[in-house]
């Protein structure tokens, strides 16, 4: 997937994941979409789709610019990233999703790298 260009509503998230992460802080997917003003529902499977969907392009994007995935500093309310954000990084070449996801170490490696970016762009 090579994206160089981010759409209004996914700007709008990544605007969103920008102002969290400055901060060091993480965002749940329920209040993501609140915020955003999506209009999804996160017990619908195929919502849950749009926001990855939504996640997937803004991490693509931030990759394509040299820096990390913006999309990890998402995640559910038990705290845990969801599979696409795995299939995505094996996609931008960090591995193969299942060992990552089974490491246990890349998500908070790549929220870490991320927290500190944005962080150090805000000062």
């Amino acid at each position: 997937m090579n994206i160089n260009e981010l759409t209004p509503e996914q700007n709008r998230v990544r605007d969103l994941l920008i102002a969290k992460a400055s901060k060091k802080l993480v965002y749940y997917y329920s209040d993501l979409v609140r915020d955003a003003g999506l209009h999804l529902d996160m017990n619908i499977p195929a919502d849950r789709g749009k926001i990855g969907n939504i996640l997937g392009a803004i991490s693509t994007y931030e990759h394509n610019q040299g820096r990390p995935m913006l999309s990890s500093v998402v995640v559910s309310k038990s705290f845990e990233q969801g599979d696409g954000f795995f299939k995505l990084a094996e996609e931008l070449g960090y591995g193969d999703w299942k060992t990552l996801k089974n490491e246990k170490i890349f998500e908070m490696d790549m929220m870490n790298k991320t927290h500190d970016y944005w962080h150090s762009q805000s000062k």
